[in-house]
């Protein structure tokens, strides 16, 4: 296989790995605090803003 082609996929299961934690971190969250306290956060701002960012991309 391609050296570039390995980078390439190394980085995308690296991505969905993060991806996978911090999915798994907002479930937790939503365990001990409401979605109002939970979408305030800076962080969860981010996400959202990168969501938007890749929907805007029509990658999916």
């Amino acid at each position: 296989m391609d050296f570039l082609l390995e980078q390439i996929e190394t980085l995308n299961l690296i991505t969905r790995l993060q991806a996978s934690v911090i999915d798994e971190l907002f479930l937790m969250l939503g365990l001990y605090m409401t979605d109002e306290d939970i979408q305030a956060l800076p962080a969860i701002k981010k996400i959202n803003e990168a969501a938007k960012l890749k929907a805007d991309l029509k990658l999916e």
